[in-house]
């Protein structure tokens, strides 16, 4: 990207614990004079312009009492921050398009041994021993995507291009390119009677707070999968264990949870066929995030559109 001059834009803050990373990929952009960069809210001044910020950092940032005209947030998740914006008059951005695909790499890190039965091979192997057997194959499956933004979105492209069935779950059940079927959430238990693989990728919302739970799971085909990259308060936890208990799901895959860090007491911990990964499905990359930031920021000071806006009224 060329470099962009900013000369007339007022002073904005990079609030992030990766803000001096930030600070040096803006300077090489032009940006050497606009931006001070913070990793603590006590640094900052109350007022700016722009608040380039990670979402707990800007939710610690306004529960302060400081004021922004638009918040760029580096972070997918930002639900705790749009009761805020509500009162602040905030301009709020996300970074749309960016995790698609690194959630596509988590999904199909788990998905891909699990049909290929690589475990079984290494497991031979240690032993020396010669095992031939008939693997499974993702082709001809169907993949269930409770979300259908751009993560479900990027996600089911990557499963058509293995060869699986590709249904898509939304508020309005429109249909969608990429998705062989659509269904509404309404509709949720007819949608997964035959999925093979879930993917739950909705982000927290009133709606989607315990969507998936006791009744939901009964209706699953025996033997599924279950990812969840979206929110920890999607899942009832204890449904999902006694689905793995009776069969009817043979692996979980949680990236999110109701409380992080996962506190050590949880069932979770010791559940057969469940696989826990530390909330890095999708790490903030900060080259990618600012590259999409910059764009932005062109549009800011054109007095355009931004792009990405999150609705404080729906949550996304």
């Amino acid at each position: 990207m060329a470099a962009v001059s900013f000369e007339n834009i007022l002073p904005n803050i990079i609030l992030d614990e990766s803000a001096a990373e930030y600070l040096h990929i803006l300077k090489k952009s032009g940006c050497q004079e606009v931006f001070e960069d913070h990793t603590r809210v006590e640094e900052c001044p109350t007022e700016c312009n722009i608040l380039l910020a990670s979402a707990p950092l800007a939710e610690e940032f306004l529960h302060a009492g400081h004021s922004a005209k638009w918040i760029q947030s580096t972070w997918a998740g930002n639900a705790k921050l749009i009761p805020l914006l509500k009162q602040a008059d905030t301009i709020l951005t996300g970074v749309k398009g960016v995790f698609g695909p690194l959630i596509a790499e988590y999904v199909f890190a788990y998905l891909l041994p699990k049909v290929r039965g690589t475990k079984r091979s290494s497991d031979a192997q240690a032993e020396n021993r010669w095992d031939s057997f008939e693997p499974d194959t993702l082709q001809g499956k169907e993949f269930v995507f409770i979300g259908t933004g751009s993560i479900g979105a990027h996600v089911a492209n990557v499963a058509r291009a293995f060869g699986m069935k590709t249904v898509g779950v939304s508020r309005s059940g429109v249909s969608l390119d990429g998705f062989d079927r659509m269904y509404p959430t309404d509709k949720l238990d007819q949608a997964i009677q035959t999925a093979d693989f879930i993917l739950v990728s909705v982000p927290e919302t009133p709606a989607s707070s315990r969507l998936i739970g006791k009744s939901t799971l009964a209706a699953v085909k025996p033997g599924a999968t279950l990812i969840n990259v979206g929110r920890g308060s999607t899942l009832n936890t204890s449904a999902v264990i006694d689905a793995l208990e009776v069969g009817q799901l043979s692996l979980v895959v949680l990236d999110v949870f109701d409380t992080e860090p996962l506190p050590a007491d949880s069932p979770l911990w010791g559940t057969p066929g469940v696989i826990l990964t530390p909330h890095i499905a999708a790490v903030s990359y900060p080259q990618i995030i600012a590259e999409k930031f910059l764009n932005n920021l062109v549009r800011y000071n054109l007095g355009d559109e931004l792009a990405d806006v999150i609705d404080p009224l729906i949550g996304y």
